[in-house]
């Protein structure tokens, strides 16, 4: 071979091999730029299930720090009407401050004719309520005490309305007889 040819296929070899590593170089980094977006992701979905796993560790530890306050909100707001259990509450109290009750009624929406867990109820906002209305005689003093403890209640619980009347009795004493009316909460 004549060195004229030798240099030609010198130069085609060194062109050819120039031209594979470029080839290589470039499917090498398109291979490393893909391996790249794949860790990077791989990197995302760990971050977010470690950050997951804070919240979800973060929000057992409330839970758990709110778990021995359920016995009480469950006797605040209870899911039964335990109706019999507040009428109890009210005649104690009555008791133990001389008043006499006379009458006590649920008077909630006659929507349904049989009972159930909401009949006798109506809507309040994200609870519902049980409308109690009863009739009291006490002295002034006895009721005002009676009406203090009354909101005082283990339940959630308000007064709606309260109305006073008077009267005099056959002896000729006057006689002082209130309506309440009274919601009781409990949980839908």
């Amino acid at each position: 071979m004549k060195p004229k040819q030798l240099y030609f296929v010198m130069l085609i070899v060194l062109v050819l091999l120039l031209g594979g590593v470029a080839v290589g170089i470039y499917f090498a980094n398109g291979l490393l730029v893909a391996r790249t977006r794949e860790l990077s992701d791989t990197l995302v979905q760990a971050t977010v299930a470690g950050d997951h796993a804070q919240d979800l560790a973060s929000l057992k530890s409330q839970y758990l720090a709110l778990q021995p306050k359920f016995a009480k909100l469950e006797l605040s707001l209870p899911r039964a009407k335990k109706q019999s259990e507040i009428v109890l509450q009210v005649q104690k109290l009555a008791d133990q401050n001389s008043v006499v009750i006379d009458s006590t009624s649920f008077t909630g929406s006659a929507g349904s004719t049989l009972p159930n867990t909401t009949s006798q109820t109506v809507p309040a906002g994200d609870a519902i309520a049980l409308p109690i209305s009863f009739t009291a005689k006490a002295t002034y003093l006895n009721f005002l005490n009676f009406l203090k403890q009354l909101e005082s209640l283990n339940r959630y619980s308000n007064v709606t309305s309260i109305s006073v009347t008077s009267t005099v009795g056959a002896d000729g004493k006057p006689s002082t007889s209130y309506t309440i009316n009274m919601s009781v909460y409990i949980k839908p």
